[in-house]
């Protein structure tokens, strides 16, 4: 990880060893609040038919979006 890297989703900074994986990819890091956000949001029937379709057609741009509205992001 580069120094002074920002997360994918909420934009907000990273430092090690303070970083999740993305559920999206397996290889994307993003910050704890939004790891957490990809791990609960699943819980809500539609989310997570929303998080699988965007998923399978690697939209990561979709993928980000559901998590901004429905996850606790960190504002």
């Amino acid at each position: 990880m580069s120094e002074n890297e920002s997360c994918p989703i909420c934009d907000r900074d990273m430092e090690e060893p303070r970083l999740a994986l993305s559920r999206f990819d397996n290889v994307t890091n993003v910050c704890p609040l939004c790891g957490v956000a990809e791990a609960l949001a699943p819980l809500v029937g539609e989310v997570s038919e929303a998080l699988n379709a965007a998923q399978d057609a690697g939209d990561w741009s979709a993928w980000k979006a559901i998590i901004v509205k429905w996850g606790v992001v960190c504002d």
